[in-house]
């Protein structure tokens, strides 16, 4: 379970949006997410197989880290490689049991959240939020 902490990774200097971080906590009982249909990110995660849906609030971390993307964004691209090397650091420094990362694509759709995860080779679970219901929660 999720507690105290939020910490949301937002593109900074988005060419394609007018959104800007927020440091603003969320309540994790309203962000609702489809499950992985990948059985190694449902694992990451530490939800159960059966699982159609999740809250934040279930992930099997003290901390969850929301990097939001957006398939078109240049800075999004080219900081793609960053977020893959905190997903690395993570993992080599034996964090990845309290530390969980999650990807949020910002008005894309689930082709191009897919497409932003093999281009730039994401190895954490990403979910689209095509209508930026999610993305609102965050204080755009």
């Amino acid at each position: 379970m999720i507690s105290g902490l939020w910490l949301a990774a937002l593109a900074a200097g988005c060419a394609t949006s007018n959104r800007s971080a927020s440091s603003t906590p969320l309540d994790p009982a309203t962000l609702l997410l489809a499950a992985p249909s990948s059985l190694e990110h449902r694992a990451y995660l530490g939800l159960p197989q059966e699982t159609d849906q999740f809250l934040i609030q279930d992930v099997a971390a003290d901390l969850v880290i929301v990097d939001c993307f957006d398939l078109y964004c240049p800075s999004c691209q080219k900081g793609a490689k960053y977020v893959n090397r905190l997903y690395e650091l993570i993992e080599e420094r034996g964090l990845a049991g309290r530390v969980k990362l999650i990807g949020l694509g910002l008005g894309n759709t689930p082709l191009e959240v897919e497409t932003f995860r093999d281009k730039y080779d994401i190895r954490f679970p990403v979910f689209p939020d095509r209508s930026n219901a999610i993305a609102r929660q965050f204080g755009n």
